[in-house]
């Protein structure tokens, strides 16, 4: 009977035992998700440590005399109370941490909303200027060409007039009869006009030794001949079109000198003028903003004649209609 007493005593010592260890091990899990603020991974940890000691209770319970078994018991009670605890704390640190997550996550909400505001404002304001420069742009471009129509109407009379006081009746070409096809083609590709007046038809004053300010005055003479022929963008025809560079290569090719095409080229080559010192047949320059778009020839009393727009042709103006940027002599 002795015998089977320390045996019975041995085995539920060693239940114990396993139930404390077990309860012992709960708590620790229990620790470790609180630390992570897991409170549901502490809640199941706290669960299983309190079954483990409620069991170790129940075998104490058996043998009440046994204080070996109720020390160990009691262990288990202990490990199940600090697993609870650690479960309470748990719940806390993750309620914590959710709401300090919803609150970074509203801050970064609100953060970008305002970032987004900033630069649809920023759009808008860019849209808005652009819009205004556009509008500007355009009352400018209107205003400029609204004088400079004012300036042809004042001005052409008075072209025609200059026209007839410097103009010799022998200036005219003589009309011949235009054959099938009168157009050739230059090296350029653009159109010009075998019925132009040439060398070998001018009837102009202009002996071999004249001076240089009376071939200066034959070819301003000769270029008002086409004042109101049309323009025409590339063309080089004095008669059926020409754009202002081709006005000008044409003229002055007439008396055996040799220019450049375009008015970038031209304002590039020949002999530099002073503004102030302008003769006629000088060609004036005029920037167009990107670079010079623009040539006339002055033909004296401040005037210039130049091949303008499609809409206006060959046309006398004022010297001053634009601001000249650069003025050569080809003489």
């Amino acid at each position: 009977m002795e015998a089977e007493s320390i045996e019975k005593s041995n085995a539920r010592e060693e239940a114990v035992q396993d139930a404390v260890d077990r309860a012992h091990k709960m708590k620790e899990a229990a620790i470790n998700a609180m630390n992570n603020a897991d409170a549901n991974e502490a809640a199941y940890a706290a669960q299983e440590a309190a079954a483990a000691a409620a069991e170790a209770k129940q075998i104490a319970a058996e043998q009440e005399l046994d204080y070996n078994v109720q020390d160990i018991a009691s262990t288990a009670v202990n490990s199940a109370d600090e697993a609870q605890y650690a479960a309470y704390m748990a719940e806390q640190y993750q309620a914590a941490a959710e709401a300090q997550a919803a609150a970074e996550a509203e801050a970064a909400r609100q953060q970008a909303e305002a970032e987004a505001a900033y630069a649809a404002a920023q759009q808008q304001a860019a849209a808005e200027a652009a819009q205004q420069e556009q509008a500007a742009q355009q009352q400018t471009e209107a205003a400029a060409q609204d004088q400079e129509t004012q300036q042809t109407e004042v001005q052409q009379p008075q072209a025609e007039q200059a026209q007839q006081e410097t103009q010799t009746p022998e200036t005219s070409a003589p009309e011949t009869e235009a054959p099938a096809d009168n157009s050739t083609t230059d090296t350029t590709g653009s159109a010009t006009d075998s019925s132009a007046p040439t060398d070998s038809d001018y009837t102009g004053d202009v002996p071999q030794s004249a001076s240089s300010s009376s071939l200066r005055q034959s070819v301003v003479n000769y270029a008002l001949q086409f004042v109101g022929n049309p323009y025409v963008y590339g063309g080089t025809s004095l008669t059926n079109g020409t754009d202002c560079s081709g006005f000008t290569q044409s003229v002055l090719a007439n008396f055996g000198i040799s220019i450049p095409r375009t008015a970038a080229s031209q304002a590039g080559s020949g002999t530099a003028v002073d503004m102030s010192n302008l003769q006629p047949g000088d060609l004036l320059f005029y920037n167009n903003g990107g670079g010079i778009g623009h040539v006339s020839m002055y033909i004296g009393n401040g005037q210039v004649v130049h091949a303008s727009n499609e809409r206006t042709g060959i046309i006398v103006s004022s010297v001053d209609y634009r601001t000249a940027c650069a003025a050569r002599s080809y003489f």
